[in-house]
């Protein structure tokens, strides 16, 4: 995995809001997650220049539940306004960036642990998605 926008840590708050008909906190969950979207594309983006000095294909993790649905296609029109293209799984995993053999795998996606191991400064690459204090809502 190379990206992840933590759509999972939005179904809890969003089940609930929805339960409760709260409309208006929905919308701003839409709203903070595609802003965590789009940090993420920023920040994936520079990762993969800092690391690689190239675009390595990205392996997007995503979870089954009632948000990340929803949000799927506005998730997809941003990847494909920043420039996505689409292949396979195998396709992308081809990639000499995902040939790991580092036992904390799994820890961070495969640009940050790159990053870690070889010794490359990440310190300038902006922040990814934050879904601090949503747990919160609609409580």
């Amino acid at each position: 995995v190379s990206v992840s926008f933590d759509d999972w840590a939005y179904t809890d708050t969003y089940n609930r809001c929805l339960a409760n008909n709260d409309q208006a906190s929905i919308a701003v969950l839409k709203q903070r997650y595609l802003a965590g979207v789009d940090a993420g594309i920023v920040r994936m983006k520079a990762l993969s220049q800092a690391v690689y000095g190239r675009m390595i294909p990205q392996v997007l993790l995503t979870h089954i539940g009632g948000f990340a649905s929803i949000m799927l296609p506005d998730v997809l029109n941003r990847l494909d306004a920043a420039g996505a293209h689409y292949v396979t799984l195998e396709k992308a995993e081809s990639d000499p960036a995902y040939a790991e053999t580092d036992p904390k795998a799994g820890d961070g996606t495969v640009m940050e642990r790159t990053a870690y191991e070889t010794g490359k400064d990440i310190s300038t690459v902006p922040a990814g998605a934050n879904s601090a204090g949503i747990d919160v809502m609609c409580r």
